[in-house]
Parts: structure tokens; C-alpha cells; sequence
């Protein structure tokens, strides 16, 4: 009987050691995900780099991450100097009214209309 003991013992050491070997492998590192990209652009171009040097990764999950973050960014910058161009448009447009309005008041003789919040403040009596 001590034999099938020890034998038992033996093939749950070797059972522990095979799975703690199998765990302590190293997996390749996750690629860097689209929103990493972005927000990183040192690693971004990083990448960029590598997938422009080697025509073999053009198709790997990391270059296909870099590329769509590179046409994120694009359009986010279009999107935002369209709204600088239209927020650009509006001040000039008020300017211009503002700049009417005191032309047609001058040519007509007016003065600007009283601005309630700049008037002299009297004690009620």
C-alpha cells in the first residue's frame, strides 16, 4: 500500500509542477486597442512605424488598431474646425449687425437706447 501512496503523491507533484509551468508561460501582450492609440499619439506613431516598415504586419490586429485611431483623430479635427469656421461665421455675423445697427442710429440721428444695467442707481424715496 505505500507504494500506490507515494505513486499518488508523485503524480499529483507532477500534476502541480505541469500546471504551474503551463501558467507561468508568457502570452503575447494584448495589442494596444483603438482608444490607447488615440490618447497615446508617442505610441501611436510608434506603431505607425513599425507597420509602415514591414508590409507583412499590414494586417495584424495592432497596425488595423493604429490605422482606424489615425482616421478617428482625422475626423474628430475636421469636426472640430468646421465648428471653429461656423463659431468664426457667428461673431463676424454679430460684429456686422452691431456695426449696421450703429450706422443706420447715426445716419437717423439716435443715440443707442439706454442700457438699464449701466444707469445711475437713485435711493427710492
Amino acid at each position: 500500500m505505500p507504494t500506490t501512496t507515494s505513486l499518488g503523491c508523485s503524480l499529483g507533484a507532477a500534476l502541480l509542477s505541469l500546471s504551474l509551468v503551463a501558467c507561468s508561460k508568457s502570452q503575447p501582450p494584448k495589442p494596444p486597442s483603438i482608444i490607447q492609440l488615440e490618447e497615446d499619439p508617442i505610441a501611436l506613431s510608434g506603431v505607425l512605424d513599425r507597420c509602415n516598415k514591414d508590409p507583412a504586419l499590414a494586417s495584424t490586429r495592432e497596425c488595423l488598431n493604429a490605422r482606424a485611431a489615425v482616421e478617428r483623430r482625422d475626423a474628430d479635427s475636421a469636426e472640430k474646425r468646421a465648428a471653429d469656421a461656423q463659431a468664426g461665421f457667428e461673431r463676424a455675423r454679430e460684429q456686422r449687425r452691431a456695426r449696421e445697427e450703429k450706422e443706420t442710429r447715426a445716419k437717423q440721428g439716435q443715440t443707442a437706447p439706454a442700457d438699464a444695467y449701466t444707469l445711475p442707481v437713485e435711493p427710492a424715496k
